[in-house]
């Protein structure tokens, strides 16, 4: 069997840099469609009791100052720019460019954008106090104010906690997060073309902006037949926000039928968020033989691998998966102390030379035949592993106890004995694992592309 290797690095670290700049310019372009801009309603719960901003004088000297506002607009849009008041209406700019005219009948109040920055400083301190749910109300209304950029981080901080958080995901639905993605929709024969760009688009996205690329996807008029092998050709993108994006969607729109190369991802990507979108997959598909390669990865020679195996099992979180993590959490060598193999190589040279004749040839032979001799020079050593860096196996270690924590909830200790004495008083009360029920279940193998990849890392030997 070939070494399975670890997938392509995460390369891209200034994507989430440039998706920021990006929610910055939609947010000065003010492309938020909220329809109830005009009179907001405090989101926040009663802990938050900070004041809704004063609207800036409707005349006077304070609107012909050149200061950054946030322009509500009776359509119902925010529009997020250095602005002042003129005779003839607005003028706006971006960027230190060119002013641009908007009429006074546009705008039916202003802001101060330091004084709604202010007030949600206050409202988020007030929510981390209250819980998840209070952030998303207060991320809700920073969107509702125009405060896009902000909303966006803080609804990705949550995300990046807790991926299925339900309230995020309906406060994404409203008009006050809707922001301008690349079309799905339109002509069938452009359809193809559209899917591709948005995919582009969710290379460098953010989780909610992925999460807001699923529902385009969902909404659009496209078959399973067509979506859903193009995103599982995406599980072997070389952008990593691209296989997460794709492991997102396949486990969003198609849960039942995860398709193998999920399996690879979720231990073999290099990605740790490709990873746990990928067991995250395998978990939404609600079947327990998903977990057999898996428990097989355990076995391998690969420290990492083992580990990335008992992290997805966590995340997949089934009953059957705690006999084998205890028993390989009880085997695992202390550091230090694992096996250290050994073998031998020749260093050296070979030297071929004729030294002598064959004389007994036939009669009528021109010459006799001759006698090649090999001249060896070098040196056999034997070679043995001294030492093992214990960080990989106390990662592996720590991983396997926090897997264990996750899916049975107890916390006996963190050393070998604790954990044995609390499998030899608990071990009735979880199924014994039975193996796998059919040869579907044997992990894949990498493939050619895989061994040849630059970026890819020496695996190990076997599963």
């Amino acid at each position: 069997m070939r070494r399975p290797e670890l997938l392509p690095p995460v390369r891209a670290a200034p994507a989430r840099r440039a998706v920021i700049s990006t929610l910055t310019s939609i947010g000065c372009l003010g492309l938020l469609l909220s329809p109830s801009l005009g009179a907001q309603t405090d989101r926040s719960g009663p802990a938050i009791t900070a004041a809704a901003p004063a609207e800036e004088g409707a005349s006077g000297e304070q609107q012909t100052r050149t200061r950054k506002r946030l322009l509500h607009l009776r359509h119902g849009g925010v529009l997020r720019a250095t602005s002042r008041r003129t005779e003839q209406g607005w003028e706006w700019r971006r960027n230190g460019g060119e002013w641009q005219q908007l009429p006074a009948a546009a705008v039916s109040h202003a802001l101060l954008e330091s004084d709604v920055e202010r007030e949600a400083r206050q409202r988020r301190s007030a929510a981390r106090r209250e819980g998840d749910h209070a952030r998303v109300d207060v991320a809700t209304w920073m969107a509702e104010q125009g405060l896009l950029t902000e909303a966006f981080r803080e609804v990705d901080h949550i995300l990046e906690a807790s991926p299925d958080h339900a309230a995020v995901r309906e406060a994404l639905r409203a008009p006050a997060f809707a922001v301008g993605l690349p079309p799905v929709d339109g002509p069938i024969e452009e359809r193809p073309a559209a899917v591709e760009r948005l995919l582009d688009f969710t290379a460098h996205s953010t989780p909610a902006l992925r999460e807001l690329a699923v529902n385009a996807l969902q909404h659009a008029q496209l078959t399973a037949e067509d979506l859903r092998p193009r995103l599982a050709r995406d599980l072997r993108a070389p952008e990593p926000g691209r296989r997460a994006f794709a492991a997102l969607a396949l486990r969003r729109l198609y849960p039942d039928a995860p398709p193998a190369e999920l399996t690879r991802r979720a231990v073999l990507d290099r990605a740790p968020e490709v990873r746990q979108q990928a067991a995250l997959a395998l978990r939404d598909a609600n079947d327990e033989n998903l977990i057999h390669p898996l428990v097989d990865v355990l076995h391998s020679d690969s420290s990492t691998v083992r580990t990335h195996a008992a992290q997805a099992l966590a995340t997949i979180g089934a009953a059957a998966a705690v006999e084998p993590l205890v028993t390989h959490f009880l085997a695992l060598p202390a550091s230090g102390a694992a096996h250290t193999p050994r073998g031998s190589v020749f260093v050296g040279t070979q030297r071929a030379y004729v030294q002598g004749y064959d004389g007994n040839v036939a009669t009528d032979a021109a010459i006799a035949d001759p006698i090649i001799g090999v001249v060896q020079s070098g040196a056999t050593l034997d070679v043995e592993v001294l030492g093992v860096s214990p960080r990989a196996l106390a990662a592996e270690r720590k991983a396997l106890r926090s897997s264990l924590e996750r899916i049975t909830g107890a916390q006996p200790g963190s050393s070998r004995g604790a954990w044995q004495r609390w499998w030899n008083d608990h071990r009735d009360q979880w199924p014994a694992y039975r193996g796998p029920t059919d040869a579907g279940a044997d992990v894949p193998e990498p493939d050619r592309g895989d061994e040849d990849d630059e970026d890819s890392a020496a695996g190990p030997k076997r599963w």
